[in-house]
């Protein structure tokens, strides 16, 4: 009789699981097939054991049962009864974050099993209207990456299944929930209104909405921690109003956030507003203060009466922007006062005073608005994102293109090595130049009444004021200041309008092909003043 091994060498290779299934169940039909005519021969060959009894029924008899076990055996384990049992893939894990950024890559780890197949494909359905496809085939048990990018903010949901290379496909994931938004929000400014109240009178407080992306905004004051409904939706960079009337005397703290459908969650408190509220007393506070530039570095203060009668003196009160409290600095009985701050800003308030008794106004200020880091893009690599501008009621910054003329009396200044190409220094460029000092934006910008801006030459730190504006032949301004330093702080003057502002550009970071430069700013809201001090 042939062993086993004689009868086929290769059969315990077959039955290797990094071989295919249906390969194993061929070999071991082959090796059945070898088996049983080995048994026929025993059957029927003649051989010493027929002088001890056995005859051809007998030994036909022992060939049924080693047939019937091996073949028992081998329809465990490759199904060969007719029944195979299922042989698709396992339904890939799937892993990833919750949350995702609108044009930022995002990525997901699968993983699926085969049943002994060698290999796995995957088909990710990414909601959002991208159409399946199948990628390449992967190990079996191999965790595999998937890169994304989502073109818009909302909630999606993705799922992934798997095929073999016999297209047996696994059934779909478990979904993962995606929430596609920007974040985080920057908090709103502190709230404005008076700080000094009584008992019984409404007074009005305000808070500014601001998002750099330009999307309506809801916002929600808290009163001593206690928060209020949100409000309905305000467009952005507009002033948000509420009117509160307070019944007992008492110290009071305001704070106000905002949200956005566009962002993750809401944004972090803004900083408080501290108001302190006293019994009915006669008098009144100062009405409709005021303030304004005076010789580009400092302060008039003007405000009107109170309508309660003559106080007996006006005391105003500054807190620079590096402090935490208070401060007078002035008593005086007119309607006016300049304050020389030595080149900070901060915030002021005016009481009127009867005897003990003080009244405050409404908390205004000179701290610029300070809009948080963005990447702008040189002009060839792409100008949907080249170009920055201010908002001139709010102060915020956003990102603008250049392509298109709609945004010429938005736009301030644009980046550009003003050459063809990329790679060269980095410049920030005033846009009503870009068609005749920049050969890079030549038929990317149109002819437009672009603003007409000026930029200092580089300044020695973030925290001085920037220079006041010269004319020729002595001009402190310019069409373009080369970034020639990281980070690099350039001052800002509006050139082409009615009213002049002043503005710090701090250029944190150049990216490495010089095509991106991380920016943040400072707009000054005051028109003439040059004060940038800030926090």
């Amino acid at each position: 009789m042939h062993a086993l091994d004689d009868a086929e060498p290769s059969n315990h290779q077959g039955i290797d699981s990094s071989y295919h299934l249906h390969a194993g169940r061929h070999q071991a039909r082959r090796l059945l097939d070898r088996l049983r005519e080995i048994l026929t021969n025993f059957v029927t060959r003649a051989s010493p054991h027929e002088s001890l009894g056995w005859d051809v029924a007998n030994k036909a008899g022992l060939a049924g049962v080693l047939v019937a076990t091996i073949v028992i055996a081998a329809t465990a384990m490759f199904g060969l009864d007719g029944c195979r049992p299922s042989t698709e893939p396992t339904v890939p894990s799937l892993d990833g974050a919750s949350m995702a950024w609108p044009f930022q890559p995002y990525r997901i780890t699968v993983v699926s099993s085969d049943h002994g197949g060698p290999s796995v494909a995957y088909s990710v359905q990414w909601d959002d209207g991208t159409p399946e496809s199948w990628s390449p085939f992967y190990a079996s048990g191999q965790q595999v990456e998937f890169d994304h990018v989502y073109n818009d903010t909302g909630h999606c949901h993705v799922r992934v299944k798997a095929k073999d290379t016999d297209s047996a496909e696994s059934k779909w994931s478990e979904p993962l929930a995606v929430h596609v938004a920007y974040g985080p929000l920057s908090p709103p400014l502190r709230p404005v209104g008076p700080q000094v109240c009584t008992t019984g009178h409404e007074y009005t407080y305000s808070v500014s909405s601001s998002n750099p992306y330009r999307d309506t905004v809801r916002l929600q004051f808290q009163w001593d921690g206690i928060e209020e409904s949100w409000s309905d939706p305000v467009p952005c960079w507009s002033q948000y109003n509420e009117d509160h009337v307070f019944y007992s005397p008492h110290q009071h703290v305001l704070r106000a956030r905002m949200s956005s459908p566009n962002y993750w969650e809401p944004s972090p408190w803004s900083e408080s507003l501290a108001v302190a509220v006293v019994g009915s007393i006669i008098g009144g506070r100062p009405e409709f203060f005021d303030l304004e530039s005076y010789q580009d570095s400092a302060v008039l203060l003007r405000w009107y009466p109170p309508s309660a009668g003559q106080p007996d003196a006006y005391r105003l009160f500054f807190r620079d922007v590096a402090a935490s409290v208070f401060a007078m600095v002035g008593e005086t009985d007119s309607l006016r006062m300049v304050h020389w701050p030595n080149g900070a800003t901060g915030d002021y308030y005016v009481c009127a005073a009867y005897g003990e008794s003080l009244f405050s106004s409404d908390t205004i200020t000179t701290v610029p608005v300070h809009t948080a880091e963005m990447t702008f893009y040189e002009i060839n690599t792409d100008p949907s994102r080249s170009a920055c501008g201010w908002n001139r009621s709010s102060g915020r910054a956003s990102v603008f293109a250049m392509t298109d003329s709609a945004n010429c009396d938005t736009v301030d200044f644009y980046v550009s090595d003003l050459q063809m190409g990329t790679g060269n220094p980095l410049n920030i460029v005033t846009p009503n130049k870009a068609d005749s000092i920049d050969s890079g934006a030549v038929g990317i910008v149109p002819r437009a009444a672009w603003r007409t801006n000026g930029f200092s030459n580089p300044l020695p730190n973030a925290q001085s004021p920037v220079p006041a504006y010269q004319p020729p032949p002595n001009a402190n301004y310019f069409i373009y200041t080369q970034v020639s330093a990281q980070p690099c702080y350039v001052g800002f003057c509006t050139l082409g309008e009615e009213e002049r502002h002043y503005a710090l550009i701090q250029v944190n970071k150049v990216g490495a092909s010089a095509d991106t430069a991380r920016i943040e700013t400072w707009f000054q809201l005051v028109p003439g003043l040059t004060l940038v001090k800030h926090r």
